[in-house]
């Protein structure tokens, strides 16, 4: 039950040295705090000089119930190379808030199924808005789906739908509109 206290007064420093490997290690908790609130108070600063490798690891994972929690008020990740995230399942929540995925390169997206919702449990109206500004842009969507695939004997390939009511609206404008099919083409209406 005995303590170890290492303290100074306001105007002093603390500070630990070592040439050789330096362990802190405990049974119960390790707690890092500041207290100070003014300008150049307050910050833990974690800095490795290490210039290949491992910098800084933290080590959270002894089993799949292990939590890392990390709390901000703004939270800022910067690499100067690639950045990885690999989990078995994640989520990101921007709330009422915008999300931005920016690059100025090729954006790859790989996944066995892609769904997308606007205003999902919500009375708000959504839109769902593809755009490509570039004079020299283009927009395709392609599917290798077979007819038949998983038992279905007339099963689609790609379908648009817009037939909430009698008055949705599915609009088409183009300078050059040109369809081709292998098999038959066919336009139905009750009106």
């Amino acid at each position: 039950s005995s303590s170890i206290i290492i303290s100074s007064s306001e105007s002093g420093d603390v500070e630990i040295k070592s040439d050789r490997l330096t362990t802190l290690s405990s049974k119960k908790n390790i707690l890092v705090a500041t207290t100070g609130t003014g300008t150049n108070e307050g910050q833990i600063n974690i800095t490795s000089t290490r210039t290949t490798g491992n910098a800084i690891r933290i080590l959270g994972a002894a089993t799949t119930s292990s939590t890392v929690d990390i709390n901000a008020g703004i939270l800022d990740i910067d690499a100067t190379a690639a950045a990885t995230l690999n989990a078995t399942s994640v989520a990101i929540n921007a709330a009422s808030g915008e999300l931005d995925l920016t690059t100025l390169g090729t954006m790859d997206i790989n996944a066995g199924h892609i769904f997308i919702e606007t205003n999902k449990n919500t009375s708000a109206s959504g839109t769902f808005h593809v755009d490509a500004d570039g004079t020299g842009s283009a927009i395709s969507f392609n599917t290798e789906h077979e007819a038949g695939f998983h038992g279905a004997t007339n099963s689609i390939a790609f379908e648009i739908t817009a037939n909430a009511n009698t008055g949705s609206i599915t609009g088409i404008n183009a300078g050059i509109l040109d369809i081709n099919t292998l098999s038959s083409a066919s336009i139905t209406s009750t009106g």
